[in-house]
């Protein structure tokens, strides 16, 4: 146990001189806040979102509905019906096109 907490810190020191060798040390401030930024984002925001879905998905696997919403989610973007995305996206450039008339009718 003590060799191999010997040999760790060993290799850890030559990493560190290394480490200060390539990378700058601005360079290595700027990465340790951005490091710690994204980690703060990530546990503020993103794992409640992930958690979320996960615990969608999970219920929608309990309750059996999982495969029709899937297949319907499969038709609208594969096609088919009124839902398709060539409809969506049809519909989508209509409604832009008439914003636009109505703006400079005005």
């Amino acid at each position: 146990m003590l060799m191999a907490k010997l040999e760790a810190s060993s290799i850890s020191e030559e990493l560190v001189k290394v480490y200060r060798w390539w990378v700058p040390r601005w360079l290595a401030v700027h990465l340790l806040y951005f490091q710690s930024y994204k980690v703060t984002h990530w546990n503020d925001h993103g794992r409640p979102a992930l958690d979320l879905i996960e615990s969608k998905a999970n219920h929608l696997k309990g309750t059996g509905s999982m495969d029709q919403s899937l297949a319907v989610a499969t038709k609208v973007i594969y096609g088919g019906g009124e839902n398709s995305g060539k409809e969506i996206r049809k519909k989508q450039k209509q409604k832009q096109e008439q914003e636009r008339t109505k703006m400079w009718k005005c």
